[in-house]
């Protein structure tokens, strides 16, 4: 009986120095991993968290950084801050992670105004493992975005219960989706609209470049991309590739609910009588087939984007930006 309880005894107090030693050890790998980032200047990115803490003994890991920033070495990149970020893993549920942040975030471009994005009641959470990031999931209950420039502030919109989801295809290597919900978005710049949003989309990262989602060889599958306002509704569907040089090429599905009532929607930021809005209400027009979208009825057109320049027909309606790994 005393030789069992010597064992037991000896067990647990071999179990507690191991999983001691075990959590020191991850605390200083990971307090050497993020000094290594924030003076590697070789590195395309630096991030500071200079007055981090990391807590949680003994069931948990808690980074607590009262403020951090990420600065590329590149001038011509933007640099990021956000006021406070904690992220939390729990070592009962090896690969999750939390993680809370306050606002502001900042994005200072090089160029023009900088971003300050505010928010309210945010969470995110995720789970990694050995493959890579396999799930991450995020909400903001109100969103605003202000462009300032010197003294100089403007809210360039608004997002209100915003639910982003992103989760690993295991069936394709590399490729991930996301789906993303906002219940309500206001800009000053167009007054008159009030949308609500939802899309899902699966990105499929070149083979040679598995951890790049922007630039050659990715390609986008649009399941849908839902905008409505007020009794407009528009809905996007296709898939496009991006070539060498980051531009779109593919085909995609367009249908459209009450597309007359979109110049007073776009009102004043474009005219009514603006050539591109022309060009898109005759396009539909002419080439629009009768559809249904959730039960009512529809135009739904067929579109072409050819080197980032999309067609209807042969009538050109705009161009998407090229988009390049960063």
């Amino acid at each position: 009986m005393r030789r069992g309880l010597f064992w037991l005894c000896g067990l647990t107090v071999l179990i507690v120095t191991v999983w001691c030693a075990g959590y020191y050890f991850v605390i200083t790998q990971a307090n050497q991993a993020l000094d290594n980032l924030a003076r590697r200047d070789a590195a395309p990115v630096r991030a500071d968290c200079s007055d981090r803490v990391i807590s949680g003994f003994p069931l948990q890991i808690a980074l607590h950084c009262s403020s951090i920033s990420v600065d590329p070495t590149d001038p011509h990149r933007p640099k990021f801050s956000v006021a406070r970020l904690i992220g939390i893993t729990d070592l009962t549920s090896p690969g999750s992670i939390q993680f809370t942040a306050e606002p502001p975030f900042i994005a200072k471009p090089a160029f023009g105004p900088a971003i300050h994005l505010t928010w309210d009641s945010a969470r995110a959470d995720g789970s990694v493992w050995l493959q890579g990031p396999e799930r991450f999931d995020a909400s903001l209950r109100t969103a605003q975005l202000d462009l300032v420039d010197g003294d100089n502030r403007r809210m360039a919109g608004k997002v209100e219960n915003i639910k982003l989801q992103a989760w690993r295809v295991a069936a394709i290597p590399g490729a991930f989706e996301v789906s993303v919900d906002a219940g309500r978005l206001h800009t000053p710049a167009l007054p008159s609209m009030i949308a609500d949003m939802t899309g899902l989309v699966q990105v499929r990262p070149d083979p040679d470049a598995p951890t790049q989602f922007a630039g050659p060889g990715v390609a986008y599958d649009i399941a849908r991309f839902r905008l409505a306002a007020g009794r407009f509704v528009a809905h996007l569907s296709g898939a496009l590739q991006l070539d060498n040089n980051g531009r779109a090429n593919g085909k995609l599905v367009l249908k459209v609910i009450a597309l007359n009532h979109l110049p007073e929607l776009l009102t004043p930021v474009v005219r009514a009588d603006d050539p591109r809005l022309a060009a898109l209400l005759a396009a539909v027009t002419a080439l629009g087939v009768p559809a249904q979208l959730n039960g009512s009825p529809a135009r739904k057109i067929n579109l072409q984007v050819r080197s980032g320049r999309v067609f209807a027909g042969l009538i050109p309606l705009g161009r998407i930006p090229a988009l390049r790994a960063q």
